[in-house]
């Protein structure tokens, strides 16, 4: 019985924690830490619910996703630059909010390579939102 037990919890607490951003705090911040969470997961489509309702429904996330899951010859490139971010540490370095606009940037180390990624945020009606990664 024990084990049963065992079972349906570890399999309850996989499925919390496999998803990215699920109880995100209406922060700039946080949305931003989401962001890279979901970056460091290979969970790009899970990007797409940190932008506001109709507001950007082409995102390179979606593309990102279906390279990463499914590598061809075609979408290398993307397959490799998917794979980057999955193996590359990132650091929260700055942080800004200025009214209803929101910038957090952080240091991207991979193996071979270092930079910086911005994530701006806007907020709208209260709620802050996803604006874009550069």
């Amino acid at each position: 019985m024990k084990t049963i037990h065992l079972i349906i919890l570890s399999l309850c607490l996989s499925f919390i924690m496999g998803s990215c951003g699920s109880s995100v705090k209406n922060d700039p911040v946080e949305i931003a830490k989401a962001t890279v969470d979901c970056l460091k997961k290979g969970k790009f489509k899970d990007i797409n619910k940190f932008f506001p309702e109709g507001w950007n429904t082409d995102t390179p996330y979606d593309e990102l996703q279906e390279a990463y899951d499914h590598p061809t010859d075609r979408n290398y490139k993307k397959a490799d630059r998917a794979k980057s971010m999955v193996n590359a540490k990132f650091t929260l370095t700055d942080q800004k909010v200025d009214g209803d606009n929101a910038w957090v940037t952080f240091d991207k180390e991979t193996t071979d390579l270092k930079s910086s990624i911005k994530v701006y945020l806007v907020k709208k009606d209260g709620q802050w939102y996803l604006q874009t990664v550069n």
